[in-house]
């Protein structure tokens, strides 16, 4: 039979408007899809099975019994019904009441049988269907607490009591027997075609009888069923001695040996025998001189005490073989996780104990709780020293905040934490350890403790320093003179923005010096380049010491051309300066064939101004470089400063940009004059 895989839950097929409902949606959803149809294979080997137990019951009925004893085709359907998928029910349903309807006319039955028997019968089977189903749900394991009770009382006492009242009426109605003569027989035939066929359809279609089969239980369980069939032959064979009783301890075999399967097919290999044993007239019950009716009653009574007996045998069996299993598989479970919690522990300790980095276990309030053996090879400490304290007092003192920092976060809960920090060793050394911490929650979710992983960047924290170091003097290099050791032309530049910007915040004035060496050229052709270079670096010593202030710098502007900046300087107070500078190379007394006197001379122009908000740096530079180009025309080795005022042609709605503001007005008029 089919496997049921697709039933709807418990309750929706049960009684109710709802359920009934929803399994006419499931109906009429499988038909849209094309799949209300079972396999033709299910469906024919049901009106098969069917038809040939039906009229094999009539065939024996015929040859003396005089009535059905096993209505055993009304259980096959029975069990179908229950075990079907709910969208099959109907193609199932449609399936055995056309056997039912097939059966009689094959038989010879009278017409009113032929129409109430199918319907009745199929009415039967769809109420028990229904009750039954609301109990087993998916599953069709009647070992399960009280389903076999439920089982029994629906199929096997309460609703074979239908088709046996309307069929014992019918034929009392048509003239054939008494109804009490017929009553017991009709209503016993169906409740033992109920007890026996309709289990083992369930026991099937669970996949028992495979299972007992299987490779390894095969030969058992055919030698058991033997011992049944050869002892049940013995007890019938031996007519002359009521010995019904052995049956019994038979029955216990294969019970005991299969289960619920064993008590399905037990019985009906025993009925099968006993009817085809009484209808060759042998056995206890063919040598009763009573008449057939009573004889089969007889026969029924005792099959359907054989049920009686088996079947709560089997449910304990069954279900003592479950919880077997299931103490098996929970024994079997619980192995499992000790192995694997047993492999998860020493994987554990494999990986801290043999790691490089320090593994720790911390409590919320930062109390150290465990520590991996790494720690002696990176602090030179044993994991038990470092046990239960808190480890502020081997923290470097400049990291100690960071710690306590640290420490409250861990108070408060925080998931992830960072830091890095200096660790001291055992010889009293320093190390840098780089940690990250991660909460664990216990079982409950509340914060539980830290696990911390710490790594020795000692060695990144050096190569941290020494590129720090070789970026910094880098930043030297790029931004110094080589030859002369000022800043060079882009330091100039970057300190003249700040001070600009600074300048103009404060509203106070700032001064520019440009110098310039007089006829560097002819000295470089009369004494060569060495000698140049020498001269610049004596001019750049000379031009560096008169810059007394912090914020004063002089710089190499380019060639053989300087300029100083003067932060907070008035123009009285630049020029100072510049005659200052052009006294000190004097007094250096650099020969120069060429030069005004004979020797090293600079010529000076001084530019000092208030910046504002559409002035700039280029106007100040060029008012500079125009008093330098003043002093050079005029004779040299002089001062010469501007005195006017440095005016700006940006417009008005020019944006403020105090290095790209501003414009040099002509220094060429009588507002210079010579301090020299």
């Amino acid at each position: 039979m089919e496997r049921l895989g697709a039933d709807l839950p418990a309750d929706s097929t049960a009684g109710g408007v709802a359920g009934r409902l929803r399994w006419l949606l499931t109906t009429a959803g499988a038909f849209v899809r094309g799949s209300i149809l079972p396999p033709v294979g299910s469906l024919a080997l049901l009106f098969a099975s069917m038809v040939v137990l039906d009229l094999a019951n009539r065939i024996a009925a015929d040859f003396g019994l005089g009535y059905l004893v096993i209505v055993a085709g009304y259980g096959v359907f029975m069990g179908t019904m229950i075990v079907a998928r709910t969208h099959h029910l109907l193609a199932y349903g449609l399936c055995g009441f056309a056997a039912l309807v097939i059966t009689p006319l094959l038989g010879g039955v009278p017409v009113p049988l032929i129409v109430a028997t199918p319907m009745i019968k199929t009415l039967a089977v769809v109420l028990a269907a229904v009750i039954m189903r609301s109990r087993l749900g998916r599953s069709t394991d009647l070992a399960r607490p009280g389903v076999m009770w439920r089982f029994a009382l629906v199929t096997m006492i309460g609703l074979p009591m239908l088709p046996g009242v309307t069929i014992t009426l019918v034929r009392v109605w048509i003239g054939q027997q008494h109804i009490m003569a017929l009553l017991p027989g009709i209503y016993l035939a169906n409740a033992l075609g109920c007890a026996i066929t309709a289990p083992l359809v369930l026991s099937l279609h669970r996949g028992e009888l495979h299972a007992a089969l299987e490779r390894g239980k095969r030969l058992g369980t055919v030698l058991t069923l033997a011992l049944l069939c050869v002892g049940t032959l013995a007890v019938f064979e031996l007519s002359r001695f009521q010995m019904l009783f052995m049956v019994l301890p038979l029955m216990l075999v294969v019970v005991l040996r299969l289960g619920l399967l064993g008590a399905c097919l037990g019985c009906g290999l025993v009925a099968v025998i006993a009817i085809c044993m009484t209808i060759a007239g042998e056995g206890p019950f063919s040598v009763m001189a009573v008449s057939p009716g009573f004889q089969n009653l007889r026969l029924q009574i005792f099959l359907a005490v054989l049920c009686i007996q088996s079947y709560p045998l089997a449910v304990v069996v069954q279900t003592r073989r479950s919880l077997e299993m299931g103490l098996i598989v929970r024994e079997t479970r619980a192995r499992f996780a000790e192995a694997k919690l047993r492999a998860s522990e020493e994987l554990h300790r494999a990986l801290t104990e043999n790691a490089s980095d320090i593994v720790s276990r911390f409590s919320i309030d930062a109390r150290r709780l465990y520590t991996s053996s790494s720690v002696t090879h990176i602090l030179g400490f044993k994991p038990e020293e470092l046990a239960g304290q808190g480890g502020l007092a081997r923290i470097h003192p400049e990291d100690r905040e960071a710690y306590l920092a640290v420490a409250d976060q861990m108070r408060r809960g925080v998931e992830r934490i960072g830091i890095v920090y200096r660790h001291a060793r055992a010889d009293g050394t320093w190390v840098w350890l780089e940690s990250r911490l991660r909460m664990v929650r216990g079982a409950t979710g509340q914060p539980a403790e830290y696990i911390s992983n710490a790594r020795d960047i000692s060695l990144q924290k050096e190569t941290e320093a020494r590129l720090d170091d070789a970026m910094a003097e880098l930043s030297v290099l790029a931004t110094t003179d080589g030859l002369t050791g000022l800043p060079n032309r882009r330091r100039f530049d970057d300190t003249l923005r700040k001070e600009w910007r600074r300048a103009m915040r404060a509203g106070v004035p700032i001064g520019i010096i440009m110098a310039d060496a007089d006829h560097f050229k002819l000295f470089n052709d009369t004494y060569g380049h060495q000698g140049g270079d020498a001269c610049l670096r004596a001019i750049a010593s000379a031009l560096v010491s008169c810059t007394r202030r912090p914020g004063d710098m002089a710089a190499r502007y380019g060639g053989e051309e300087f300029a100083v900046i003067l932060p907070g300087t008035t123009p009285a107070g630049a020029a100072t300066i510049a005659e200052r500078m052009r006294d000190a190379v004097l007094a250096l007394d650099l020969p120069h064939a060429h030069g005004v006197h004979g020797i090293v001379t600079v010529s000076l122009g001084v530019a000092t101004m208030v910046p504002e908000r559409h002035s700039g740096i280029e106007a100040l530079l060029g008012a500079a470089d125009d008093a330098l180009y003043e002093a050079k025309r005029s004779g040299r080795n002089r001062v010469v400063a501007h005195t006017g005022v440095i005016a700006s042609t940006a417009p008005e709605s020019a944006p403020a940009e105090p290095e790209a503001i501003g414009n040099v007005v002509s220094l060429r008029d009588p507002e210079f004059r010579n301090i020299a």
